[in-house]
C-alpha cells in the first residue's frame, strides 16, 4: 500500500511542514466521523468501491481522488488490493493529463446526487444486474438528469 496511508510507518517520521499540512487537511476537509457516515450511509464494504464511486464521494468533501482514497486506506474503509488498484488508476490519470484531477474538482452537489450515489453502490455490490438494469431504464423514462 501507499506509503502516505501507512500509519505506523509515518508515526516514526519526523514532522514538518508538508506533512503537518496533509495531516490538517486530511482531518479538517475529511473528518472521520464525517467519512465513515457517509460510507455508512452508502452501505459501501472495502471491496466493493469502484472509480466512479470514489470520484463521486470525493467531490462531497472537495478534496482530490488521491487525497480521499489516502483516507478511506487510513481509516480502513478500503480494502488494500482496492486501494493499490485505484492508487494506479489515479497515477495513470496523472500521467497521461499531465496531474489533472480525474473528474475535474468541481464539488457536485445537487438533489439527486445522494440517489445516484445509491445505485453507483448498488451497481458494486449486486449480485444480479437485473434490478439495477430496471432503476437505469426508468431513469431514461422519466429523463432524471445525472449530475
Amino acid at each position: 500500500m501507499c506509503g502516505e496511508c501507512n500509519l505506523s510507518e509515518n508515526e516514526n517520521r519526523s514532522i514538518n511542514e508538508t506533512r503537518a499540512a496533509k495531516r490538517f487537511a486530511a482531518s479538517f476537509l475529511m473528518p472521520e466521523t464525517a467519512v465513515r457516515a457517509t460510507v455508512a450511509q452508502l452501505g459501501v464494504s472495502k471491496t466493493t468501491w469502484s472509480w466512479e464511486l470514489l470520484l463521486r464521494i470525493k467531490h462531497r468533501f472537495g478534496v482530490s481522488a488521491e487525497a480521499f482514497l489516502y483516507r478511506l486506506a487510513e481509516l480502513d474503509l478500503m480494502s488494500q488490493n482496492l486501494t493499490a488498484q485505484l492508487q494506479a488508476r489515479i497515477k495513470e490519470h496523472y500521467s497521461q493529463t499531465g496531474f489533472a484531477e480525474p473528474d475535474s474538482s468541481r464539488r457536485i452537489l445537487n438533489a439527486n446526487g445522494r440517489f445516484f450515489d445509491l445505485l453507483l453502490t448498488a451497481e458494486c455490490i449486486a449480485k444480479e444486474q437485473k434490478e439495477v438494469n430496471e432503476i437505469r431504464e426508468l431513469i431514461q423514462e422519466k429523463r432524471i438528469i445525472q449530475t
